[in-house]
């Protein structure tokens, strides 16, 4: 929030609602869209809901997984994991996945 260069209300090309938005997309298990991510750097993606509203972020963590924050920078315990092809997989506090992936 406080890093304007990251914060996509400032810096609009993080968006999907920018026209020459480049990311990922978030599918819930039936494969429907239910958000975009904006991978802003190695360590660092942002995650937006099908109405491109800002949701969460993505912090890379020495194993390689990705913890979610919410926008008021706290854990909710819930992390990424590549899933080995192209894309990552969501798992909760209990290491259960949500159903949640993004290609």
């Amino acid at each position: 929030m406080e890093n304007q260069e990251m914060n996509p209300m400032f810096s609009i090309y993080m968006s999907p609602k920018f026209e020459h938005w480049h990311g990922l997309y978030l599918f819930d298990t039936n494969n429907a869209l239910v958000g975009y991510v904006t991978k802003y750097s190695q360590d660092i993606m942002i995650q937006f809901d099908k109405e491109s509203n800002w949701t969460y972020f993505y912090v890379r963590t020495a194993k390689g997984t990705y913890n979610q924050f919410n926008l008021s920078a706290e854990w909710t315990g819930n992390f990424l994991c590549f899933d080995s092809m192209s894309g990552f997989n969501l798992f909760d506090k209990q290491c259960t996945w949500t159903g949640l992936h993004i290609k």
